[in-house]
């Protein structure tokens, strides 16, 4: 890398500054705290796995039912650090269940614009674009109702077309 050096400076600096770690920080406290809210409101549908915080690029739990375990798949909620975004996304355990899943929901709406799988997942859905973080109830619920709507249709459909 011709500039990592000069990178790496500007790291330094932003570092400095200190934001980036108040942010970061605060980041991975909310999707900690909406994790455990969510474990607990959805606690006789899901079992809900632990916050893995990535490398700035995304922060996620995941969760899942027993039709989701046998099936080798999980949700996710992820917060997409680059797009400063909320996902749900539905992930095959490896990548048989990725190929096999894709090839079924990657002509459905949840999908649609999308001509190649996403990187992480066979499925995308935006649960809330522009986060509004200085309203953290606002948030939590928005992504609530969000998941209300979407993981029954999800289900629906992964049922009604898999065996």
């Amino acid at each position: 890398m011709k500039d990592f050096n000069k990178q790496v400076s500007l790291y330094k600096k932003a570092l400095e500054e200190g934001n980036i770690q108040k942010a970061y920080r605060g980041l991975l406290k909310y999707v900690s705290n909406l994790k455990t809210h969510l474990s607990k409101t959805y606690t006789d549908r899901f079992s809900f796995g632990n916050v893995f915080s990535g490398y700035m690029d995304y922060t996620y739990f995941y969760f899942f039912n027993e039709y989701l375990r046998t099936h080798k798949l999980r949700f996710g909620i992820v917060f997409n650090h680059k797009k400063v975004r909320f996902e749900l996304w539905l992930m095959g355990q490896n990548t048989e269940v990725q190929k096999e899943y894709w090839e079924l929901l990657k002509s459905t709406e949840w999908n649609e614009g999308r001509t190649t799988k996403p990187r992480y997942s066979e499925l995308k859905v935006i649960l809330v674009d522009h986060p509004n973080f200085d309203q953290l109830n606002n948030l939590t619920q928005s992504i609530e109702k969000e998941i209300d709507k979407l993981v029954p249709e999800i289900l629906e459909f992964l049922k009604n077309n898999t065996q």
